[in-house]
C-alpha cells in the first residue's frame, strides 16, 4: 500500500502500524470509503495477519475505521445527522477542556503549542497540505492533554479525528481546508492569558468555523444511502 510508510523502528510493529494507517488517515490519503486490505498491509509491514486485524479492531475502536462482517475495514464514513452528533460532542468537549487548559497551562506546555502551530505553519506554506492538517489535529490533542483531565482528552482525541473525517468528506469546494492556522495562533494566545471564559469562547469560534465550512444539507437520495 504505497500511500503509507512503514513508521518508525523505535516503536513496536503494530504501534508503527496504527500509527502510520492513523497518519494516512489524518493526512486524507486514505479518505472517507476507502477499504483498506489486510494482505497488502501484513505484506507490506512484513506482520501477520492477526497483528493487522489487531491493529483495524483499534483503529475502529477509536472512530477512524469502520469494520463490516463480509467487507472488511474500510475509513470511516459518517451519515449527515451522525456528523452533526459529532460536531455537536466536539463542541462541547472542547470548549470545556479550552477551559481547563487555561487554569493550568505551563510555560513548557505553551513552547509545545506553539512549536507544533509553526510546524502547521511551515507545511502550509510548503504546500503540503496533509502534514499540516495531521499537524492542525496534533495541536488540537495537545490542548487537549493540557487540561490534565484525561478521561475528557481521551474521548476528545476519539471525537476529533472522526470530526477530521467528517471535514474531509463535506467540506465545501474551494474553501480552505481544515482549521485555520491564523485561527490556532490566537487560539494558544487565549490559553496563555489564563483566562477560562475567554478561552472558551475562542475556541468555540474557532470550531463554528469550520463546521460553516461544511456542507451538510446533502439530497434526500444521499441520505437514503446511509440508511
Amino acid at each position: 500500500m504505497s500511500e503509507i510508510s512503514s513508521g518508525s523502528h523505535a516503536v513496536s510493529k503494530d504501534r508503527a502500524l496504527y500509527n502510520a494507517v492513523f497518519d494516512a488517515v489524518m493526512e486524507q490519503r486514505l479518505r472517507p470509503g476507502t477499504r483498506i486490505g489486510e494482505q497488502s498491509l501484513a505484506e507490506h509491514f512484513a506482520v501477520s495477519r492477526t497483528v493487522v486485524r489487531k491493529v483495524l479492531q483499534q483503529l475502529a475502536s477509536d472512530d477512524v475505521l469502520c469494520i463490516e462482517v463480509n467487507k472488511g475495514a474500510s475509513v470511516a464514513l459518517t451519515p449527515p445527522s451522525l456528523a452533526r452528533s459529532y460536531l455537536h460532542t466536539r463542541m462541547v468537549l472542547e470548549t470545556e477542556l479550552a477551559r481547563l487548559a487555561a487554569t493550568r497551562i505551563t510555560d513548557r506546555e505553551q513552547k509545545r503549542l506553539r512549536k507544533l502551530h509553526a510546524y502547521e505553519l511551515r507545511y502550509r506554506e510548503k504546500g503540503q497540505r496533509g502534514r499540516m492538517l495531521r499537524m492542525s489535529a496534533e495541536l488540537h490533542f495537545a490542548i487537549a492533554n493540557v487540561s490534565g483531565n484525561e478521561p475528557m482528552a481521551l474521548a476528545a482525541r476519539r471525537v476529533v479525528s472522526r470530526c477530521e473525517l467528517i471535514v474531509a468528506q463535506y467540506e465545501r469546494e474551494g474553501v480552505d481546508q481544515g482549521c485555520s492556522c491564523v485561527d490556532h495562533g490566537g487560539l494558544i494566545d487565549a490559553l496563555v492569558s489564563g483566562d477560562p471564559d475567554f478561552a472558551a469562547r475562542v475556541m468555540k469560534v474557532h470550531l463554528l468555523g469550520i463546521e460553516e465550512k461544511l456542507q451538510l444539507d446533502i439530497s434526500s437520495d444521499v441520505q437514503r444511502a446511509f440508511s
